[in-house]
């Protein structure tokens, strides 16, 4: 107490008792610390006199001379340092004396422990912050300048990279940025660090002290930042710092220079439209289309997105910027302007005599429809009077027209429908016929030409019998297990809407269906099972509930990696019920316009296959809710449609899918079907004719229309929009959808029935003709879902059963096991020999794909000669691009005999999608460019066209 209140006299006296002088407190101070930190200094000397422990540290490690540096106690510091106090030891932190006086600006205690206590001036805090580096960012003058006389190093960093002169140039200390410069600080660091002083300075604003750092040698090219790295220049635009910028321009910066976002300083400039700083850099010819963004995008592309008219006008008039440049999603700057709605962008690019306003992206989507579908009236107006046309459609078969209506955007609508009058583009330009018969004939016919007849969607049905039959074979799913190929690609309509010839849409996907029988469900009141021991379910508008087998039942999505790879996979498992409830539809009294002849085929279905449960509960149902499922039925019934039905179902899909959707989700596949049942019941069969097409599908889309606002008005909307079809009692819905969606989807269907006859045109349109000479696409190994390379071993029946089946899945093991091998590093003779077997054992159905990987093995061992020769010698025969079959020439529905005898007789296994357990580079092969569409590997994925995947081969072969 007596050092701490600076009595020295009782000091004095306790020092005679011999008081222990270095006794500390529990925090490790001693008498000497608090003396010293309190400015006690006659209390500090006569400590001294009793020999105290001069450099005795607290608990943080600080001494006396510590304490009185960091309160100002000059006169201590100058009796301790006089005694020979350490000041060069550091706290917990690592700051000494010096640094702490340095950080508080105590001169004159600096100037002392400088003078008289030999300091290491160079030493840091363990941050890496010296003395110099303190008074650099505090703004110490004086003490920079007496830590300069003392030797200090002034270009040390910190553990960051940070130097004195970085940290004084970002705190804006602009007298010690001078004095440094005078002391020739580095305004270069050599240290790795990118907080460079130069970079410090564009934030300080001040241009004299860039010029000072410029004139020293600092390298305005040298990349800079903290969290993003950045050219010098790409910083002082950013900071729209115009004298900077000039001062860089003037030292010769590099002013295209990439930055690590991939683009340039022009590119900074437009995105923050800084208009000057911008016309300061095209006056020294920056480069307006220089980038190396990821997504391709150039100054124009985001000035024109934003609205940046000025930049754009300078970009576009000035700096001569390519305005039809694309990004990588194919859209231009007129793109970006149109669907943002920046007139004045519009008008400035549409001025530009190389603009192209009728470029499409990578959707097929062009500016005029980019602007329709937001409404933006003004840049319609702009781009129509430019010469847009707007006939352009989409991939998707949306029009500029369509999709304004759609969205109901009436004013762009007007002005499109008023420019088609201007230009005399009327209905009749789609269709010359002045009816709506002959508009149906023209649709029939068309559709006819694409494949859409009777004959070959039962040749698309006999094509997924044999998949049935290979997935069954492959699965051993005869006894525990039922599988099925369900859905649109089974059923033989609307597995791709452009024609009916073996194709899948992108969108599109193969549906199989697997059984569990090891269980089997009983309906209560509708059962007539005779066991003693049966689990009995409840049923209710098309749902059961039971709790005890939810967790048995589960849908499995099974996706290609890439789309590019093959059609989507969707593999569903469901579970045994033994019975059907009650179905109106068959009952005999039921008054109904669907033949007796497929009411009997129904009723036939409904006996012959398995009913079953699918996890598919109404809205806010339990997870233990099932839906009892029609599947069968339906996929019976869609398989006897006419010819005309069946385009009908067509066209109804195209319309929910393809259109309606692209505006207001909702509405799916099996709505679309349920309508077409609909009206399969409600129409006569005289009224299915050819020429009432246009009637037929304007009258479905009036049915679906009165569904839907039926459900509207309902007190309390829950998503029920129609009734299922075969189970009246249950109902379909739009899944988590509102009453907003439904009233959208109403306004949709409203427009579409206006405006069908351009709408239909467009399916038309869309419509892809099947050539004569071009044969049914069936590729299996393209359609199954992921097999096994062991299936489970088949009993002696069964062996039997699936003899044809099994012997046509060896090629997927073999060619599979073939890749695998090709893949491995091992190029012994002995793997050769194996390799060499395993593609011996492909038969002749599969010869393209056997020369083929018989030419990479030749490859892959070096033997490029031989693998010449296998290519030379087996191009001929070309592989069979399909089944042969004529509808005109046969008096016979096609069957999955036909298939087979196609599978087999012809070389007909060329394409695959296979899936592995690890992924397979194929290296020796150098996968490029020239194999790109033949061999596409993602992951574990590989799709392989093996007939393009020779002729690849060959050519680069030859190149070689």
């Amino acid at each position: 107490m007596a050092a701490q209140n600076g009595h020295w006299e009782i000091v004095t006296q306790l020092v005679s008792a011999m008081a222990d002088v270095d006794a500390q407190k529990t925090d490790g101070c001693s008498p000497m610390y608090i003396a010293a930190q309190n400015g006690h200094r006659q209390v500090v000397a006569a400590l001294l006199k009793a020999q105290t422990t001069l450099d005795l540290q607290q608990e943080r490690g600080r001494t006396a001379i510590y304490a009185a540096a960091q309160e100002g106690h000059a006169e201590v510091v100058e009796v301790l340092s006089r005694a020979a106090a350490d000041v060069n030891i550091q706290q917990v932190d690592g700051a000494t004396p010096l640094l702490i006086a340095t950080q508080f600006g105590h001169r004159q205690i600096v100037r002392c422990l400088l003078e008289l206590g030999v300091p290491d001036v160079n030493l840091a805090e363990f941050s890496g912050a010296t003395p110099m580096y303190i008074a650099s960012q505090e703004g110490h003058v004086e003490i920079v300048q007496a830590l300069v006389q003392a030797m200090a190093d002034i270009d040390q960093a910190m553990l960051n990279g940070s130097t004195p002169l970085y940290a004084a140039v970002q705190n804006g200390r602009k007298l010690v940025v001078q004095e440094l410069i005078k002391a020739k600080a580095a305004v270069q660091p050599e240290t790795a660090h990118l907080c460079t002083p130069l970079y410090g300075a564009f934030f300080l604003g001040d241009r004299s002290i860039v010029d000072s750092l410029l004139k020293l040698g600092a390298n305005p090219n040298l990349d800079c930042g903290i969290s993003v790295i950045q050219p010098a220049l790409h910083v002082a635009v950013h900071c729209n710092q115009l004298p900077i910028v000039l001062s860089l321009i003037k030292a010769q910066v590099d002013v295209n220079q990439i930055g690590e976002l991939g683009t340039t300083a022009l590119y900074t400039a437009a995105q923050e439209n800084h208009w000057k700083i911008a016309r300061a850099l095209v006056e020294v010819n920056a480069d307006a289309d220089a980038t190396s963004h990821p997504e391709g995008a150039a100054p124009i592309h985001i000035a024109s997105q934003l609205g940046h008219h000025r930049i754009v006008q300078l970009l576009a008039k000035v700096a001569l910027a390519d305005v039809n440049l694309r990004l990588s999603s194919g859209c231009t700057a007129l793109h970006l302007a149109s669907q943002a709605g920046h007139a004045a962008s519009v008008k400035i690019l549409l001025s530009v005599p190389q603009i192209d306003m009728n470029l499409t992206d990578s959707t097929g989507c062009s500016a005029l429809l980019a602007a329709s579908r937001e409404g933006h009236t003004n840049t319609v107006d702009l781009l129509l009077a430019a010469g847009a046309v707007p006939e352009l459609k989409a991939h998707d078969g949306i029009t500029p027209m369509l999709i304004s209506a759609l969205n109901g955007h009436r004013k762009v609508l007007d002005r499109l429908t008023s420019y088609r009058s201007t230009m005399k583009l009327s209905v009749d330009n789609y269709f010359p016929a002045s009816t709506a018969s002959e508009q149906s004939l023209l649709v029939h016919q068309s559709m006819l030409r694409a494949g859409f007849t009777r004959p070959r969607a039962a040749l698309q049905t006999a094509a997924a019998e044999v998949l049935h039959q290979l997935v069954s074979a492959r699965s051993r799913c005869d006894k525990e297990n039922k599988i099925f190929v369900m859905g649109s690609f089974a059923e033989g309509w609307g597995s791709c809407m452009a024609s009916l010839n073996g194709d899948i849409d992108p969108d599109s996907d193969i549906d199989y269906l697997m059984i569990d029988t090891n269980q089997l469900f009983h309906l209560k009141n509708y059962c007539r099972c005779r066991h003693s021991v049966k689990k009995t379910v409840e049923y209710c508008n098309g749902e059961i509930t039971c709790d005890d087998f939810a967790s048995n039942c589960s849908t499995k999505h099974v996706e290609t990696g890439n789309k590019s790879l093959g059609p989507a996979i969707h593999l569903e498992t469901a579970l045994s019920l033994c019975c059907h409830p009650p179905m109106a539809v068959l009952q005999s009294q039921n008054d109904s316009n669907i033949s007796q002849r497929v009411l009997d085929l129904l009723r036939q279905e409904i006996t012959s296959s398995p009913c079953h449960l699918v996890r598919a509960a109404s809205p806010g149902s339990a997870g233990s809710q099932f839906r009892v499922s029609t599947a069968f039925l339906e996929r019976k019934l869609m398989q006897n449609l006419t010819t005309l039905q069946g385009q009908l179902f067509v066209i109804i899909k195209y319309l929910f899918k393809r259109v309606i959707s692209n505006c207001v989700p909702g509405l799916k596949t099996y709505h679309a079907k349920t309508l077409l049942f609909r009206m399969l019941e409600a129409t006569p069969a005289d009224q299915w004719r050819p020429e009432n097409l246009f009637s037929l599908t304007r009258h479905a889309l009036q049915m679906m229309l009165n569904y839907v606002e039926q459900s509207c008005n309902s007190k309390t909307f829950d998503g029920q929009i129609m009734r299922h079809f075969f189970l009246s009692d249950a109902a379909l819905y739009l899944q988590g959808q509102s009453r907003d969606t439904a009233m959208k989807i109403a306004q949709c269907l409203i427009e579409l029935i206006h405006q069908l006859p351009y709408i239909l045109a467009e399916f038309n349109d869309g419509l892809a003709s099947i050539p004569d000479s071009e044969n049914f696409s069936f590729h299996p190994f393209l359609l199954l879902p992921t097999l096994e390379k062991k299936p489970k071993p088949l009993i002696e029946a069964s062996i039997e059963k699936f003899a044809l089946e099994i012997q046509y899945l060896s090629i997927y093991d073999n060619v599979k096991e073939a890749l695998v091998m090709l893949d491995e590093d091992d190029t012994s003779s002995d793997c050769r020999s194996v390799l060499d077997d395993v593609i011996a054992r492909l038969p002749d159905c599969a010869s393209k794909s056997r020369e083929t990987l018989r030419a990479l093995s030749c490859i892959k061992f070096g033997r490029l000669e031989a693998a010449s020769e296998v290519l030379l010698s087996s191009r001929q025969p070309e592989v069979h691009r399909g089944i042969s079959w004529k509808e005109e020439l046969s008096q016979f529905e096609p069957t999955k005999e036909l298939v087979w005898q196609h599978l087999r007789s012809h070389d007909s296994a060329w394409k695959f999608y296979l899936k592995f357990d690890s992924p397979i580079k194929l290296n020796f092969l150098s996968v490029n460019n020239i194999f790109s569409t033949c061999l596409l590997i993602s992951g574990n994925e590989i799709y392989v066209n093996f007939e393009a995947l020779h002729r690849s081969l060959s050519v680069a072969l030859c190149r070689s």
